[in-house]
């Protein structure tokens, strides 16, 4: 598991991350929508694009695409709320 570091409250940020099977770049979006107080990602990892994907406490926000890419995402907060 790889902990992204140097989030910040920016409500637009971009970064790009390994793969940690493949080393691949998965390069991400990070985009805060003020009036209804949510984030969204957007990654794409090789040919796979996925553009605006709500951010909630989950173990595996991206489970549903388990048979496409070969990582997860996993959301955690202090107060496990969204």
């Amino acid at each position: 598991m790889i902990q992204i570091m140097g989030l910040t409250s920016s409500p637009l940020q971009t970064f790009s991350i390994a793969d940690p099977n493949t080393g691949k770049p998965i390069d991400c979006t990070l985009r805060f929508q003020p009036r209804t107080q949510e984030w969204y990602i957007g990654i794409t990892f090789g040919t796979w694009q996925l553009e605006s994907l709500k951010l909630t406490y989950s173990p595996n926000n991206l489970i549903q695409y388990s048979n496409s890419i070969p990582f997860g995402l996993l959301v955690y907060t202090v107060d496990h709320f969204d």
